[in-house]
Formats: C-alpha cells, sequence, structure tokens
C-alpha cells in the first residue's frame, strides 16, 4: 500500500509540474518574457514546495537564506538525486538562472521553463563552445544581477559520497570575479538514489555556507582553490548528515 500511495504522489506531483510549466509558458508568452527575472524566484520556489509538500517531504533549513540581496553570484550545490531539482527550487534566489545540458532544449517540458526564465544551454561535448558560453552566461550576470545555480560534480553521485568537482563552475565564477555561495543537502539519496524514480516521504536537510569571494583567486592556482571550496563543502555534509540522525558513509 505505501508503494502505491508513493506512485501516486509523484504522478500528482508530474501533473503539477505540468500545470505550472504551462501556467508559465503561457504568461511568459503573453508578456514576452518582460518580466522572467522578476517571477523566476518567486515561481519557483513556490513550485519546489508545493511539489516536496505532494511527495511528503519535508525541507529542514540550517543557517539564514543568503539571497536576500539581488547581485550577481554563482551558487553551488552538492549532487545526490533527482530530487535535487525540486528541493533546490524551494529555497532558490530571486533572479534565479541556471545553466543545463544542450539536450534539454527537446525535453519536454523542462523546454519551456528554460525559454521562459532566459536560462542558458551548455555543449558538454563542445570544450570551446562551452566555455563561450560561461563566459557569455558571466557577463550577463553581472549585467544583470542574477543568481546562476551549479553543481560543481556534474553528475550525481550514486552512493552518496561527494564526486570530485569539474572546473567549469569555477572557470565561470573568476571570469567576472562572481563571489560563491556553497550549500549543501543531506538525506536526498536515501530518499531517491539515483537510478529509482518513485522517491521515498522523509526529511531533506539543507546547509547555507557562507560565501566564498573570488576577487583574489589566481587562475594558475584554480585546482588549489576548488579543493578548499570543495574540502568545506564536505566537512559541512558530513556534520549535516550527523545533524540529520544519517549513517555515516
Amino acid at each position: 500500500m505505501g508503494y502505491v500511495i508513493r506512485v501516486l504522489r509523484i504522478i500528482i506531483a508530474f501533473a503539477f509540474f505540468i500545470v505550472a510549466m504551462t501556467l508559465l509558458f503561457t504568461f511568459s508568452l503573453l508578456t514576452w518574457r518582460r518580466y522572467s527575472e522578476e517571477i523566476s524566484g518567486p515561481a519557483l520556489r513556490a513550485w519546489g514546495k508545493v511539489s516536496l509538500w505532494i511527495l511528503g517531504i519535508k525541507l529542514v533549513t540550517h543557517g539564514e537564506w543568503p539571497f536576500k540581496e539581488r547581485v550577481p553570484r554563482l551558487g553551488i550545490v552538492n549532487h545526490l538525486s533527482t530530487l535535487d531539482i525540486v528541493w533546490a527550487a524551494a529555497v532558490c534566489p530571486n533572479a534565479f538562472s541556471c545553466i543545463g545540458k544542450r539536450e534539454l532544449r527537446w525535453v519536454f517540458p523542462f523546454n519551456i521553463g528554460w525559454w521562459s526564465f532566459r536560462l542558458y544551454y551548455i555543449d558538454r561535448k563542445n570544450r570551446e563552445s562551452a566555455i563561450k558560453t560561461l563566459k557569455q552566461a558571466a557577463k550577463d550576470m553581472v549585467e544583470t544581477k542574477r543568481t546562476v545555480m551549479m553543481a560543481p560534480e556534474g553528475t550525481r553521485s550514486r552512493d552518496g559520497r561527494m564526486l570530485p568537482f569539474k572546473k567549469g563552475a569555477f572557470h565561470f565564477a573568476i571570469s567576472e570575479r562572481l563571489p560563491i555561495y556553497p550549500g549543501v543537502a543531506a538525506g536526498v539519496s536515501e530518499l531517491m538514489p539515483k537510478g529509482t524514480f518513485i522517491p521515498k516521504p522523509g526529511t531533506i536537510h539543507v546547509r547555507f555556507l557562507d560565501p566564498i569571494a573570488t576577487d583574489d583567486w589566481d587562475e594558475e592556482r584554480l585546482d588549489e582553490h576548488i579543493k578548499e571550496v570543495r574540502d568545506q563543502m564536505e566537512r559541512a555534509y558530513i556534520e549535516l548528515r550527523e545533524t540529520a540522525g544519517l549513517p555515516t558513509l
């Protein structure tokens, strides 16, 4: 019976997603995306919170929500599950932006959200094109004072452990000296491990870390900077798992 309820929850959540994207697309089309930046944060937070409620998932945040001011910044989070999309939406900043793989251009209804919010696509198979897109996106972020959210691991962890960080997000930040706002989540992989499609009800814990300035970062020491950020996030992740009463990895 429990599994049947979980299936019903995911069906209802997906139906809500379709309705939300349809309303968003209609509004964006009628206004020709004039208010994309203004509605992105509130709309996504509302969708994320309602979706978590439908799925029977409680979101517990640790630390003050750090996105009150509208400034250009890079937000980074650990990547554990497809559920990351939902909980991250529930706490996302105003004037939100994101960079997704080019293949999403053809995936309904994600492509509707990408178009409506003026988000970015990146060709991960073409390094030169990817770097060009990242640099252009960084310049746009400064001009429009938007926040880009990225997962530097690049893919979901299979066992809950934090994977090595790829350099793309940090090249993005250093190109315009954007401050980095890290966050970590725990309990996500327990509710919906990689390779599964039906999440369990439960609790997700999210902790916001102190911002990291990149003004004095040196391109030649980028690997060192990345390691420092990853080590800080990994320590916070381990501590958060302990706080949440989750098993040691």
